[in-house]
């Protein structure tokens, strides 16, 4: 004779409760299911359902602990309900998924090539048609709650159209995170699923008006030898071409900065009148960083001659460094 447990209680958890909307950050969702004296039950199943973001199944068979597990993704900012159901009896439990962030143009300081969310080589020249680098993915901050974004772009600087494709690290809820993303100025960043991406990795990046507001974006991992590209819609203003290291932003407001360390970019370009330029050559400028709130200099920019007209180095400075430093 067989006899099949009688499930008394369903459990929920999701770890961490809280996570970014970027389409790679995921909350773990782990059912308990116990039988009326609280023991745990094995081989059952359990249906998961949700009402905002992917799960990564949507049943699992618990363990000899009673727990069946997923994980619960999602592009879209909200509160979600996860449900787990065996036999009849449900549990929930809520994810909140935080807005995505973006790079916002730069915020002030133009004329003394200094801004509040950039550092990096900005071309401020009308009409550049591309732009294109590589860099090596950092290490997630160690701050919690704080951010670092790498990208090309296009636009941007003295404007507020921006056309940008790039990697992002952060540390939030205790959970390190890493993405590729584009994005088109004033919409947020679009995650790039399909090229997972980790520390130590090196990408490259580009931007290229293949026709009249026709813009090929391309990153690809080449650690992994991963590619994305897409041709996309963009009525860009054409007046600049950057490559940057970025803190982004949400809601409007500037996100703390993460201590990335040092981040070399090479291999940088800009396409002029259908001619690809290093960009130190292209009339490039150094623009550094100044915390927001201080306004002492978060970010310096260093190029790298030694390694070609198309290297900088970027530097994080020690909270407090005066913005009228000199090198």
């Amino acid at each position: 004779v067989t006899f099949t447990p009688v499930v008394s209680q369903v459990s929920v958890a999701a770890s961490p409760a809280s996570v970014p909307a970027n389409g790679t950050a995921a909350s773990g969702i782990t059912a308990t299911v116990t039988d009326a004296a609280g023991a745990p039950l094995a081989g059952v199943t359990v249906d998961f359902t949700t009402t905002l973001g992917t799960l990564s199944a949507t049943s699992a068979t618990t363990d000899a602990e009673g727990q069946a597990q997923v994980s619960l993704t999602s592009t879209a900012a909200g509160t979600a309900t996860v449900t787990a159901t065996a036999q009849g009896v449900s549990g929930t439990a809520q994810v909140t998924f935080t807005s995505a962030v973006q790079i916002a143009p730069n915020v002030k300081y133009q004329v003394l090539r200094r801004s509040e969310n950039w550092a990096g080589l900005v071309v401020d020249h009308p009409g550049d048609t591309g732009v294109s680098a590589q860099w090596k993915i950092p290490a997630a901050p160690a701050t919690l709650g704080s951010y670092v974004a790498q990208a090309v772009g296009i636009g941007g600087f003295q404007t507020s159209d921006l056309l940008a494709v790039g990697t992002q690290e952060q540390a939030v809820q205790g959970q390190a995170s890493y993405v590729a993303f584009w994005e088109t100025a004033p919409g947020n960043e679009v995650a790039i699923g399909s090229v997972p991406v980790h520390p130590g990795d090196r990408v490259a990046a580009s931007l290229h008006e293949v026709s009249p507001g026709q813009w090929q974006i391309t990153l690809r991992d080449l650690t992994s030898g991963q590619t994305f590209t897409q041709v996309v819609s963009y009525d860009s203003s054409r007046s600049s071409a950057e490559i940057l290291l970025a803190d982004p932003s949400q809601g409007g407001s500037i996100l703390p900065l993460g201590d990335f360390g040092r981040l070399v970019f090479s291999h940088g370009q800009v396409t002029r009148n259908g001619s690809t330029l290093p960009i130190l050559l292209a009339g490039a400028l150094p623009v550094e960083m100044v915390n927001p709130a201080s306004k002492t200099l978060e970010v310096r920019i260093v190029p790298l001659i030694d390694r070609g007209v198309g290297a900088f180095e970027a530097v994080y400075l020690a909270p407090g460094t005066p913005a009228a430093a000199q090198r």
